[in-house]
């Protein structure tokens, strides 16, 4: 059972942080975009 919750747990942190990384490119393309 404990297994199954860290496995859980790193999958939401891994499932966060690509959209998060996802939300920053776009964001940052978005920037550059306007700034040219």
């Amino acid at each position: 059972m404990a297994l199954a919750t860290l496995s859980l747990c790193v999958l939401t942190l891994t499932w966060a942080n690509l959209y998060q990384v996802c939300a920053n490119r776009h964001a940052v393309h978005w920037n550059s975009s306007n700034i040219q």
